[in-house]
């Protein structure tokens, strides 16, 4: 029997920045773009400094679009205490025309603060990098309130 020593993980906030998440867990490898079906994206988890961070939310006919990462098992848990707050969901998203099985974060923790420009900077970062779909970016910037 086979068992993968990497695990994947489907990021659509600050993490979708390569240099962002490479930085958290030094295992990161990108995988490419990705699509999550039947979520939306929102910036509305309370983050640890109070301000709000990414999350999804279930949304029929919706879309949320992000970055699959390949990340070692053993550093999963170090990027599971890094996004606190969150816990850790598996989903099942659309790479290249096919399904793969990953997990990604969500959160109840929820506020009506805005985030950082710091913290929106690694998104826009990862948004760009990845050549994310530019109606999905504009989306994304009025959400964020940039």
């Amino acid at each position: 029997m086979f068992f993968s020593s990497r695990e994947l993980y489907f990021a659509y906030g600050s993490n979708m920045s390569s240099r962002r998440l490479s930085a958290r867990v030094s295992s990161a490898k990108v995988i490419g773009p990705a699509r999550l079906d039947g979520y939306i994206w929102c910036c509305n988890k309370l983050g640890q400094d109070g301000t709000a961070k990414a999350n999804l939310m279930l949304q029929d006919d919706f879309a949320v679009h992000g970055v699959l990462f390949s990340v070692k098992t053993k550093q999963c848990r170090q990027l599971d205490r890094i996004e606190a707050g969150y816990r850790r969901i598996g989903v099942e998203v659309e790479h290249q025309g096919m399904v793969k099985k990953a997990f990604a974060y969500q959160s109840d923790l929820i506020t009506r603060h805005a985030p950082t420009l710091e913290y929106v900077s690694f998104i826009i970062d990862g948004l760009i990098e990845h050549q994310l779909p530019t109606e999905y970016v504009a989306e994304l910037r009025r959400e964020a309130g940039i």
